[in-house]
C-alpha cells in the first residue's frame, strides 16, 4: 500500500492509493464515508476530535509523487468508480511536474477530475496513450501540443464540453495526425475539420454534428468509425465515398436513415441508409462556383466518357485472361467473383475460393529458402525416416463429402454473394440438432446428427450487413481445401435468399487446443503421449496452405482454432470472416489475436506466409506451458502489444521444454521476418527430431 499526502483543513491526511502492480499506480479521490475515521496524532479544530467521523472532509490537492521507476500506467480517478453521470468532477489541484519522476510512463488514465487548467508540465511527453475522461474539457489541452512528434498514439477525451475539432493550433493539430485511436464520444462537437492520416479507430459519438464530417473520407487507414448519437438526417456520397463507407469494419456505426434518399439512389452501408450519386459531387462544385460551372460540368463529362470507355475495355480484358484461366466471371457487377473447381490432376488449387475469407491469397515469390516445391515432400519425408506410405499425410487430392443429397447441384447468388456447385447441399430436415457448442455475435455452432454421424452445424444468426457474404466466403473457402489436418467441410444447407445458412462440418469431440490444454496438466498431456503429435498436424497444415498456388495465409493460428479429436488428433480451422489488423483494432481485442500476431503486422505491414510462421512459433509456446502468451506477465493489452511491436517481448518456453521445441521457438518468433524459417523448414525439423518418431496418432490413417 502506498500513501499520497494531501492538505485537508490543516490536517494532513492519507489519500487512498495503491499499486497494482509495480508497474501501474492506482489512485481512487473519493469521497470519505461516514464510518472513515481519523486514528492518528490530531491538532484540528475545536468541533473535530481526533475519532471523530469526517464526512465533510476533501481532498483539495496531489502533490508530487516518488514513483518506481519501473511504473508504466499511472490511473487517478474521482469518486471510487469510473463510471459517474458526465459533469460530476473532483476539484483537485495538481503540482508543476506532478509525474516527472515517473521517467517511463506509457499510460496516463484520469478519470472525473476537474482539469480545466493543467499546471505546467503536467502531461509527460512518453506517453504513448492518454485518457481525460469527464475532466471538464473545453478545448484540447494546449499542452497535447508539447506531444507532437513524441509517442502518443492513444487519446480518449470522452464525456467533455468541446465543441469543435479544427487545425487552428497547429502543434496540436501535428498531434492528432500522429494518432491511431481518437475517442471524442460524448461532447458538444458541431465542427470537425481535421484529416487524420494515421487513424485507424475514431469516435464521434452522442455529439452535435449535423453533417457527416467530409475530412472523414481522407482518413484513409480508417478501420473504425463511430458517429451515432449525432443529428446527421442524411448523408448523399459518391460512388468512392460510399466504397469507403463500405470498406469499415462491421464494428463501426453510422446511424444514419436518409429517409429523403430516392429509391434508387438508397443504400445499406453499416446499418445506415445513404444516398449514393456521381452527380452531388459536380453539383455541389457548380452551385459553389457558379462562374465556372459549365466549364466542370464539360470537364466532368470528358472524364466520365473517357472512364466509362476504359472501364468497359478494361472489363472485356479482365473476362478474356480470367476465362483463359479457369475462372467464372459472374455478369452482375457486385457478385464476388470465384473460379470454377480444380480437376484431380492439378497441384493443390484453391482458386476458385471467395475472396473475403480470413485467411487470404498472394502471389509471392518464393526467396531461397523459402517454400519447398511440392515435388521435394517425398525427398523431406525420406530425411525424416518416414516410409513411402508414409507419404499419403500429404496428399491433397479432393476429398468425398460424406453427404449425399437429392437435391442438384447449383449456384445460389443472393445479397451479392454465391455458393459454389460444388457445395453439397444437405436438407435442414437431415440434421437432428442436439446441444449447442458455442455461440458468438454473428453465429452458433451446433452438435447434430446427419444419418448416423456426429457433425457440427455453424449457423448464421445475424444476418445484416456483410455478414451473408462473409459467411459464404469461408464456406467457398472450406470447400477448396482438401487436406487431412484441416477441418474437413461436409455440406451446408441455405434457403434461395440465404437468409438461414448453415456449414455443416466434422466434429471433433475434444474441442479446441486451447480448452485441451487448459484441462489437463504437462504431466498428464505430454509431448511423448500427445503434444508432438499436435506440433506435426498443425505444422502440415499450415505448410499446405502456404504450398498453395497463390499461397494462403491463415492470419489467426492459435490454441483456440485448433480442434482436437480423441482419434483423429489436431486440425486447423476458423478460415472465417476476413480482418485487416490494424495497430488499434489489436490494441483494443483484449485477450485475443493480439497476442499472436507478429510486430510487423502489428506496425501495419502486410501479412506475409512469414506472419504465420510468428503466430506459429507462439502456438508451440502455447502447447509446451499449457498458457496463452504473457499470461503471468501483469501488464495491460496495449501494452503488451506495443512491447511485441518493437521487438522488446515475445512469449517464452518453459524449463522442460524439449530443445527442438525450443530451438524452433527461438527461429519461428524471430523479430526480423526474413529470419524465420519456412514452414517445409519447420516441418523438416519436426519430422527429423527424435521427438517425434513414435507420434500416438497415425499420421497415415485415411
Amino acid at each position: 500500500m502506498l500513501y499520497l499526502h494531501t492538505v485537508v483543513m490543516s490536517v494532513h491526511l492519507c489519500l487512498d492509493a495503491y499499486n497494482t502492480l509495480v508497474k501501474k499506480f492506482t489512485v481512487f479521490i473519493k469521497e470519505p464515508a461516514s464510518s472513515d475515521a481519523w486514528t492518528g496524532s490530531f491538532s484540528g479544530s475545536s468541533t473535530t476530535t481526533a475519532t471523530a467521523a469526517f464526512p465533510s472532509a476533501e481532498i483539495d490537492t496531489v502533490k508530487r509523487v516518488v514513483y518506481d521507476e519501473a511504473t508504466r500506467n499511472i490511473q487517478l480517478t474521482g469518486f471510487d468508480e469510473t463510471n459517474v453521470q458526465k459533469g460530476s468532477l473532483k476539484s483537485v489541484t495538481f503540482d508543476e511536474n506532478t509525474f516527472a519522476t515517473a521517467k517511463v510512463l506509457e499510460q496516463l488514465i484520469l478519470n472525473n477530475l476537474d482539469l480545466g487548467m493543467l499546471p505546467f508540465g503536467f502531461l509527460p511527453t512518453t506517453i504513448s496513450l492518454l485518457t481525460m475522461e469527464n475532466c471538464n474539457l473545453a478545448n484540447f489541452p494546449s499542452q497535447l501540443g508539447n506531444l507532437a512528434n513524441k509517442n502518443l498514439v492513444t487519446l480518449n477525451l470522452n464525456k467533455n464540453t468541446m465543441t469543435s475539432v479544427t487545425d487552428t493550433d497547429s502543434a496540436i493539430a501535428e498531434t492528432l495526425r500522429g494518432l491511431t485511436t481518437l475517442n471524442l464520444a460524448d461532447n458538444l462537437i458541431a465542427t470537425f475539420e481535421v484529416v487524420l492520416p494515421l487513424i485507424t479507430t475514431l469516435d464521434l459519438s452522442n455529439n452535435k454534428l449535423t453533417e457527416f464530417p467530409s475530412a472523414i473520407f481522407n482518413m484513409t487507414n480508417l478501420n473504425i468509425l463511430n458517429i451515432a448519437g449525432n443529428s446527421i438526417n442524411s448523408l448523399t456520397v459518391t460512388s468512392a465515398q460510399y466504397n469507403f463507407l463500405r470498406k469499415l469494419s462491421s464494428a463501426s456505426t453510422l446511424a444514419i436513415t436518409s429517409s429523403a434518399c430516392s429509391s434508387s439512389t438508397a443504400t445499406d452501408v453499416l446499418d445506415s441508409v445513404v444516398c449514393v450519386s456521381d452527380d452531388f459531387a459536380s453539383l455541389s462544385d457548380e452551385s459553389s462556383n457558379s462562374s465556372s460551372g459549365k466549364s466542370t460540368l464539360i470537364i466532368v463529362v470528358i472524364v466520365l466518357a473517357v472512364a466509362v470507355v476504359l472501364g468497359t475495355a478494361g472489363f472485356f480484358l479482365y473476362r478474356h485472361r480470367m476465362k483463359n484461366r479457369g475462372y467464372y466471371v459472374p455478369n452482375t457487377p457486385d457478385m464476388v467473383g470465384i473460379a470454377t473447381p480444380p480437376s484431380a490432376n492439378n497441384t493443390p488449387a484453391r482458386n476458385w475460393a471467395g475472396s473475403r475469407g480470413r485467411a487470404s491469397s498472394q502471389q509471392r515469390t518464393p526467396a531461397a529458402g523459402g517454400r519447398t516445391p511440392r515435388s521435394s515432400i517425398p525427398n523431406l519425408l525420406q530425411l525424416a525416416g518416414f516410409s513411402d506410405h508414409g507419404k499419403k499425410m500429404f496428399d491433397a487430392q479432393p476429398r468425398r463429402n460424406s453427404a449425399q443429397s437429392t437435391l442438384p447441384a447449383k449456384i445460389s447468388r443472393s445479397r451479392g454473394s454465391i455458393i459454389h456447385s460444388s457445395v453439397v447441399q444437405i436438407p435442414s430436415g437431415e440434421l437432428n440438432y442436439t446441444r449447442k457448442l458455442a455461440k458468438g455475435a454473428f453465429g452458433e455452432v451446433w452438435l447434430a446428427l446427419h444419418g448416423t454421424d456426429l457433425v457440427a452445424v455453424k449457423k448464421l444468426i445475424t444476418v445484416e450487413g456483410t455478414s451473408v457474404q462473409d459467411f459464404v466466403s469461408e464456406l467457398n473457402l472450406l470447400a477448396s481445401l482438401s487436406h487431412r489436418c484441416i477441418l474437413t467441410l461436409i455440406g451446408a444447407c441455405w434457403d434461395d435468399e440465404l437468409t438461414d445458412i448453415q456449414i455443416v462440418m466434422e466434429y471433433m469431440d475434444s474441442g479446441d487446443l486451447l480448452s485441451v490444454l487448459r484441462e489437463n496438466s504437462p504431466s498428464v498431456l505430454t509431448w511423448e503421449n500427445s503434444k508432438a503429435t499436435y506440433c506435426v498436424q498443425v505444422c502440415e497444415a499450415v505448410y499446405y496452405l502456404h504450398s498453395l498456388q497463390p499461397a494462403l495465409i491463415h492470419r489467426d493460428i492459435k490454441s483456440r482454432n485448433i480442434l482436437v479429436d480423441s482419434k483423429k488428433g489436431a486440425k486447423l480451422s476458423d478460415f472465417g470472416e476476413s480482418r485487416e489488423r490494424t495497430v488499434a483494432r489489436t490494441m483494443t481485442a483484449g485477450v485475443g489475436t493480439a497476442r499472436w500476431v507478429a510486430p510487423e503486422i502489428i506496425l501495419g505491414e502486410d501479412y506475409s506466409e512469414l506472419a504465420d510462421i510468428y503466430s506459429l512459433g507462439v502456438l508451440l509456446t502455447e502447447i509446451d506451458t499449457h498458457q496463452i502468451p504473457y499470461q503471468t506477465l501483469e501488464l495491460e493489452e496495449s501494452m503488451i502489444v506495443q512491447q511485441v511491436a518493437v521487438g522488446k517481448l515475445r512469449p517464452k518456453v518453459s524449463d522442460t521444454c524439449p530443445e527442438v521445441i525450443r530451438r524452433l521457438t527461438h527461429e519461428c518468433l524471430q523479430y526480423d521476418p526474413s529470419l524465420r524459417p519456412s514452414a517445409a523448414r519447420v516441418l523438416q525439423s519436426l519430422l527429423a527430431s527424435p521427438l517425434f518418431r513414435h507420434p500416438s496418432v497415425d499420421l497415415t490413417e485415411e
